[in-house]
């Protein structure tokens, strides 16, 4: 069953590196907020944070396959395998990165919209604020 599984991930998933790179870029933000100006101006921290997180992307997907293995019996992921096979799947996904890109310029107009406000709340200038997008 693992491999079925394994292969439902790849269909759904496709490779796993975009979800490790999250991961890293995650990891990152939360060194930054905690060590701010400590870290290193150059990239050779951020590099070992990628390195270990590729080093370790194995463990994630048999994490995650094994996540699977205990909500789906083998039935299950054969179906599921079928559907994502199919015309409806692949529109599906298509609608998922439609809906992403319509709540990405939603939050951009929240930021602008309170931009103004937010500069004279923190007392950040209006120039490192965030900005309009081409979005």
């Amino acid at each position: 069953m693992r491999e079925k599984v394994l292969n439902l991930i790849s269909i759904t998933m496709g490779p796993f590196d975009p979800a490790v790179e999250h991961s890293v870029e995650t990891i990152k933000n939360a060194f930054l907020m905690e060590f701010g100006e400590k870290l290193p101006k150059d990239n050779e921290f951020f590099s070992l944070i990628y390195k270990e997180a590729m080093s370790r992307k194995n463990d994630l997907l048999e994490r995650v396959a094994a996540i699977y293995e205990e909500r789906f019996n083998e039935s299950e992921i054969d179906e599921q395998i079928s559907f994502f096979k199919t015309d409806a799947a692949k529109k599906r996904e298509e609608l998922g990165l439609l809906v992403t890109d319509a709540i990405a310029q939603w939050e951009q107009k929240i930021l602008v919209a309170i931009n103004e406000e937010a500069c004279k709340m923190f007392g950040a200038p209006e120039e490192v604020a965030p900005q309009q997008s081409a979005i």
